[in-house]
């Protein structure tokens, strides 16, 4: 997911979020929105993938579990998680309602990305820092943002990247609170 020329994402450059419109099929309405990628535990407004709102995109990679699922402000249990590769081969995480809608809002709170080795949820800062470094194309020392680790290990975030930040606004969004 780095660059398309294999070279690291620059601090300036903003994050490699897929558009909707870089699925094969997607809803007309939903063709400006970003596919999230979630970072610990956080409310989604996800992305309508079919015409009849039966099935959402809640995350552009796989989650680590869906808590609540709310359709016009009111918690429904009729939803199916869904982790399955989109049309381009790219893993994402399907919300699959019962009861679809093309009107109501949507809103999932999720327990988000996951360690690509362990499967742990991600939720801490220096673990969500060396994954999203990873995902922007750079290979850390194993020691790498260990101060946050030491300082911040304990400490847990949510955060949604669904718009394309520069990598150091992303980073900064992590670090700084």
């Amino acid at each position: 997911m780095a660059s398309t020329n294999n070279l690291p994402l620059l601090l300036t450059d903003a994050l490699p979020l897929r558009r909707a419109t870089d699925l094969p099929k997607y809803r007309a309405d939903a063709a400006d929105r970003y596919l999230p990628w979630v970072f610990g535990r956080a409310t989604v407004a996800p992305v309508p993938l079919d015409l009849t709102g039966q099935e959402w995109i809640i995350a552009d990679h796989p989650i680590a579990g869906v808590d609540r699922v709310t359709v016009a402000g009111k918690v429904t249990t009729g939803w199916q998680l869904q982790q399955r590769l989109d049309a381009t081969g790219h893993a994402i995480a399907v919300l699959r309602l019962a009861q679809p809608t093309a009107t109501d809002l949507v809103a999932v709170t999720l327990a988000g990305r996951r360690h690509p080795v362990t499967g742990a949820l991600l939720s801490t800062p220096g673990d969500m820092v060396r994954e999203l470094m990873r995902l922007c194309g750079h290979t850390e020392a194993a020691g790498s943002w260990m101060g946050l680790d030491e300082h911040y290990g304990q400490t847990e975030l949510g955060l949604v990247f669904d718009a394309p930040l520069p990598l150091r606004t992303a980073l900064a969004s992590i670090m700084e609170p």
